[in-house]
């Protein structure tokens, strides 16, 4: 008879009360000398444990409902108090070891011995087992979203003992259109501690209205897992009851301004505002508590439909075609924002209308055109100020240092605004150049070759307020309607390319003599007139400007 081989005791295994509360844990020893028959028995009654397999390491597979099946010899499949199995020469031996938690779920500690013995040994091995209840219970109530929108809920994680640190997770596999997070998603837990987490469940407009199950895992006390089920419930996303058929009612002369409807109520592009299109004009509400709704006509809903075509009401026949509905649902987040005034006949005797992002949309005689800077401008008097209405869509972008800039002519004078790219819109460093107000740019007049004289003004940026450089960053060069030809924009390349030879601080030419409304005004719009590191001088950013009155410029 041979001696019995060594086996080491098992960690601590923690059962899982709910659903599943079995884990197999291996209690192995080394390779056998020779083979043997082998019997495990648990010496103690307690009904938390059995044993699963004896035999060479099977793959251990878990099988419907919880249960384990092994290799091909050995005892396997149901847990029991006691077991037989070969013993392979060569081969370790294990027997498994399932620790089933009671089902109170209480938090404790259980104790057996596991004996193993074989007629070719001379005694049998004992095996102390130990092992601990760990219960962590989740609470999540059922959750409930409409299409096109998103919903929270409040997670509650409690660990009921031992300690652990806990990590949960959603399913991998969601309902199309439907995404979840959840935040935190671990946690260290004393027993007793309870914790929450967002369970935050966000739905698209294409996501299928029903119930289906939405499933937390979770992972504790070293690495083991279970998980937790809630219902999900998708929902149709049902138009609000609206002020929309109360507007149109109300309004004056409905029938005529705005027509007869061409297509029901319905959602805007974002699903929460909703519009009402009509004949001749159209009927936005916001969506949120409280606001009015608000309608738009006549060229003014042209230019709002067409929001990102700069020359609106200036070449002949605009638009090439009529709007779709589509346009009617996309056209407040082309930049504008859903209106805030109906469109109005103002004291200067033109029609305006006035939009959420700091803009306002003016007809004029010239074209429609869109205000940028509305707050300023409305601050300033508007279109019954000394300014006048605008008689150009604004120009500019984005220039050294991370400033945004803006010119806009108007009958009187011009707009002229800077300021950060993180400033809020509607508090620019807007300086008003009105012929009326303070004065204009800097006048030059030089030739441009074949007998032409180009006459125009050069804009600098305004002067920021305090705290930020103190030095223009941008430029504009205004011509004369009828000197925008190919000859000056030829004359001005090469006069900022000549400029850039020996600046030490090049510009970068943005638009070059760029017609904005035939008989009106074009402009060439400079940018980076200040070094985009190091530190901007303000000689460098007004050579350019002296250049441009030096007539070696022009030739």
């Amino acid at each position: 008879m041979s001696t019995a081989p060594s086996f080491s005791p098992n960690p601590v295994d923690f059962g899982i009360v709910a659903p599943f509360s079995q884990t197999v844990i291996q209690v192995a020893c080394p390779p056998l000398s020779t083979s043997a028959v082998v019997t495990a028995e648990i010496s103690s009654i307690d009904p938390t444990f059995g044993i699963t397999v004896v035999e060479p390491p099977p793959k251990i597979v878990f099988g419907p409902g919880g249960g384990v099946h092994g290799g091909s010899s050995g005892a396997t499949g149901n847990v029991s108090q006691s077991a037989t199995g070969s013993g392979v020469a060569g081969q370790q031996l294990d027997v498994g070891v399932q620790f089933t938690a009671p089902a109170h779920g209480t938090s404790a500690s259980f104790a057996a011995n596991l004996q193993i013995s074989s007629p070719a040994w001379e005694n049998p091995v004992s095996v102390p087992l130990q092992a601990q209840v760990g219960n962590l219970t989740i609470v999540c109530p059922p959750v409930s979203v409409d299409q096109a929108r998103k919903t929270e809920v409040t997670v509650t994680v409690t660990a009921e003992g031992p300690a652990t640190s806990a990590t949960l997770s959603t399913q991998k596999s969601l309902p199309p259109g439907i995404t979840v997070d959840l935040k935190p998603s671990t946690f260290n837990l004393v027993p007793g501690q309870s914790q929450s987490a967002k369970l935050t469940v966000t739905a698209d407009i294409d996501a299928v209205p029903g119930t289906s199950d939405l499933t937390l895992y979770w992972s504790a006390f070293g690495n083991l897992t279970s998980f937790f089920t809630t219902q999900l419930t998708i929902t149709k996303l049902s138009l609000q009851p609206s002020p929309i058929p109360a507007k149109y009612a109300a309004f004056p002369h409905a029938a005529t301004v705005l027509g007869p409807p061409i297509g029901p109520e319905a959602f805007c592009d974002d699903y929460v505002g909703q519009y009402r299109a009509y004949q001749h004009g159209v009927i936005y509400w916001s969506g949120k508590s409280g606001a009015a709704a608000y309608e738009i006509n006549g060229s003014i809903l042209t230019r709002f439909l067409h929001s990102t075509n700069p020359e609106v009401g200036a070449p002949p026949g605009f638009p090439s075609a009529p709007p779709t509905l589509g346009d009617y649902a996309s056209a407040p987040f082309a930049g504008f924002g859903y209106p805030i005034t109906d469109t109005f006949l103002s004291k200067s005797g033109r029609y305006e209308s006035r939009f959420e992002n700091n803009c306002g949309i003016y007809a004029t005689d010239l074209g429609t055109f869109v205000v940028a800077t509305e707050g300023f401008y409305v601050k300033n008097g508007g279109s019954t100020s000394p300014l006048g209405l605008p008689i150009a869509e604004s120009i500019g972008g984005s220039c050294a240092l991370g400033w945004t800039f803006s010119f806009q002519d108007f009958e009187n004078g011009a707009i002229y605004a800077s300021f950060p790219a993180q400033h809020p819109p509607d508090e620019p460093n807007a300086i008003v150049f009105s012929q009326l107000l303070q004065g204009t740019g800097t006048h030059f007049s030089h030739s441009a070759g074949n007998g032409q004289t180009i006459d125009g003004k050069v804009y600098l940026q305004p002067t920021p307020p305090p705290g930020f450089l103190p030095i223009p960053h941008w430029g504009v060069i205004a011509f004369a309607p009828d000197q925008v030809t190919k000859l000056v924009q030829r004359a001005v390349s090469d006069a900022i390319s000549t400029y850039n030879k020996t600046a030490a601080n090049p510009v970068t030419l943005t638009a070059n003599a760029t017609l904005q409304n035939p008989s009106v005004t074009g402009y060439s719009a400079l940018r980076n007139l200040a070094p985009a590191s190091g530190s901007p001088s303000v000689s460098d950013s007004l050579a350019l400007q002296e250049a441009f009155n030096s007539s070696c410029i022009f030739r």
